[in-house]
């Protein structure tokens, strides 16, 4: 409407509309009657939405803002991004955009206490982490990039994993095995050859290096190789 007619909003005014235009409370405020089926209907259309639901329908909002402002200032749309510098013309784009996402931090960390800590809500606690899965998948589409305008595989891969692919905790990743050939028999170099104790008496041997004489006596493994009737070894 605003569009149409030209009016820029202040920025109360669009976050006020914007917030319930992202549609974020009608998605979680519905599958929460699956979680607690003793929702009353007040919940589901309060006068005054819970601050838990009204926090995800503005950082929602914010999120989608942050990376949509280009496209819908493109198409004459109001963006909370544009409606800063509108009301602040002395500012960039980069400062605009740092301002929304301070207000980004400083609502997150309420959002987290309404969800994590208890007497802010009266939300059951499978209601509270509902909201929260609904934030994670916005984060999922908006914080670094409009994901959801773009046709990306990583989108997929990324909602496979969200929803699809288990997650496997405290599994250690097995190294890899090397592929181990097993090696070849080694041929037999003694072959059929038949084995006997020898025993090999040597003599008085004169060292140089000493004035003493020895008598030594070895043991070694002897293969029926042809050998002269007498060995003479000799030493230096």
């Amino acid at each position: 409407m605003w569009s149409k007619t030209g009016y820029i909003p202040s920025m109360d005014e669009y976050l006020e509309t914007g917030m319930t235009s992202i549609a974020t409370h009608t998605q979680v405020l519905s599958a929460s009657c699956f979680l607690d089926p003793s929702l009353p209907n007040s919940k589901l259309r309060p006068p005054q939405y819970e601050n838990i639901t009204k926090l995800l329908m503005i950082i929602a909002r914010l999120l989608n803002d942050t990376q949509s402002y280009q496209k819908e200032i493109e198409e004459g749309k109001a963006n909370f991004v544009s409606v800063y510098l509108t009301e602040n013309p002395e500012a960039d784009i980069e400062e605009s955009i740092a301002y929304v996402r301070d207000i980004l931090e400083q609502k997150k960390k309420e959002f987290l206490k309404q969800v994590l800590m208890d007497g802010f809500s009266d939300f059951s606690k499978p209601c509270k982490y509902l909201h929260l899965s609904c934030l994670k998948v916005f984060q999922m589409f908006y914080n670094s990039a409009n994901r959801f305008d773009s046709n990306n595989i990583e989108m997929l891969q990324d909602i496979n994993k969200a929803i699809y692919i288990p997650v496997e905790v405290g599994k250690e990743k097995q190294p890899l095995k090397p592929d181990l050939k097993p090696l070849k028999p080694v041929p037999d170099l003694y072959s059929g050859a038949t084995s006997a104790k020898l025993k090999i008496n040597s003599q008085y041997f004169n060292r140089p290096s000493s004035k003493h004489w020895m008598m030594r006596s070895f043991t070694t493994q002897q293969v029926s190789w042809q050998l002269a009737s007498r060995v003479r070894f000799c030493f230096t």
